[in-house]
C-alpha cells in the first residue's frame, strides 16, 4: 500500500486526527459551530473547512506524525545530497 505523502509547505495544522474525527462527529450529531471551535481552540471556518473536506483538506501531517515525517525528510535529502557528491 502506497503511503500518503504530505506537503510540508504552508502552516503547520492545528487539528491532529482524533480532532479531525470528532469534527466530523460532531457534524453527524449537531451542536452548535462556535462550541466546537471554542473546545478545539481554532476559529469556527477551521471547523468549516474540515467539515467540508470530510477531514481531507490539509497538506500538511497531523501535529502528532509532523516530527516523524519531518525526519523521514531530512534523511531523504541528506541520502540526495550524498548521493550527488558520489
Amino acid at each position: 500500500m502506497k503511503q500518503k505523502r504530505f506537503s510540508m509547505m504552508g502552516r503547520p495544522r492545528r487539528l491532529g486526527e482524533a480532532e479531525i474525527a470528532r469534527i466530523l462527529a460532531w457534524h453527524r450529531n449537531r451542536t452548535t459551530l462556535q462550541a466546537l471551535a471554542r473546545e478545539l481552540n481554532v476559529c469556527a471556518s477551521t471547523v468549516r473547512k474540515v467539515i467540508r473536506s470530510e477531514g481531507r483538506d490539509y497538506k500538511q501531517p497531523p501535529p502528532e506524525q509532523r516530527a516523524e515525517v519531518l525526519q523521514a525528510l531530512r534523511r531523504q535529502r541528506e541520502e540526495h545530497a550524498m548521493e550527488g557528491r558520489a
